[in-house]
């Protein structure tokens, strides 16, 4: 299979485990939902709503305060069974993930996590979302586990509250928290 069929091929799966998702959110919020891929209303969205707003928000740390999303997605671009999320809901770019799965049968990783900076619909619930979403895609690709890579140390206890187990190690991720999918 070349680039071209594989790329189709995967964003095709993801647009299925979306839908899958965007379903299950419907009946559990009782507000739209809608996931896509990190395209170019999204970066957009990021350019013009958050990063502007980013460094006003006390809960962000410095290192998130240098993500690029764009230069992030632009580099996973080349990976066709990537893992992207961006999450809308009433036209609000509401949170961002992206990663990618292991070459084996280990896990789906997600390697940036990222919620809106601003008010949306779905404050407290992009982390739900995107552990929801990545668990299924993981799923559809015969993985055995979901991990987050060198999560926030903020973040962690409430990954712990997800089912994930926090880890470190000597080699790279030198932190991760891994949940059985």
């Amino acid at each position: 299979m070349n680039y071209k069929e594989a790329k189709q091929q995967y964003n095709e799966l993801r647009n299925k485990v979306y839908q899958k998702v965007e379903n299950e959110f419907l009946d559990i919020f009782q507000k739209p939902v809608q996931l896509t891929h990190i395209n170019i209303n999204a970066l957009k969205a990021w350019q013009k709503e958050w990063y502007p707003n980013l460094a006003h928000r006390k809960r962000f740390t410095e290192e998130e305060l240098l993500w690029n999303w764009v230069n992030t997605r632009r580099e996973m671009s080349k990976v066709p069974n990537r893992f992207e999320l961006a999450i809308w809901s009433d036209n609000i770019l509401c949170g961002l993930a992206i990663g990618k799965p292991s070459k084996g049968s280990a896990h789906n990783a997600i390697y940036r996590l990222q919620g809106s900076p601003i008010k949306h619909p779905l404050e407290g619930k992009i982390i739900t979302i995107a552990i929801k979403t990545g668990t299924e895609y993981a799923k559809a690709l015969d993985k055995k586990h979901l991990v987050l890579v060198e999560p926030l140390e903020h973040l962690v206890k409430i990954y712990q509250r997800h089912g994930f187990t926090f880890k470190t190690s000597k080699h790279y991720p030198k932190r991760y928290c891994i949940k059985e999918v």
